[in-house]
């Protein structure tokens, strides 16, 4: 009976080519992404950036709650009475 051949060595042969060349490239994607982001810093201003994008959240998430107030909350209670009162001095009420 003979041997069947075996090509594991060439399956592990190319397996590590694949995985040098795979840790080689993303260790360049490392070093050029560190690079841009220092560069970033170094030639814009985060701190612009940082309060910027911070007055933007707190504008929306303030408009979403007096929005929910008004929809949901007191406000709408509040709202509700007035609308009625004026409904009723004009005769529209019950």
């Amino acid at each position: 009976m003979t041997a069947l051949p075996i090509i594991r060595l060439e399956v592990d042969r190319m397996k590590y080519a694949i995985t040098a060349c795979l840790t080689e490239h993303a260790a360049q994607m490392d070093k050029d992404l560190r690079e841009t982001v220092e560069k970033f810093f170094l030639t814009n201003q985060p701190a612009i950036i940082i309060r910027e994008t911070a007055i933007a959240t707190i504008k929306k998430v303030m408009e979403e709650e007096v929005k929910h107030f008004f929809l949901y909350g007191d406000g709408r209670r509040a709202l509700k009475k007035a609308i009625q009162e004026e409904m009723e001095k004009d005769g529209w009420g019950t």
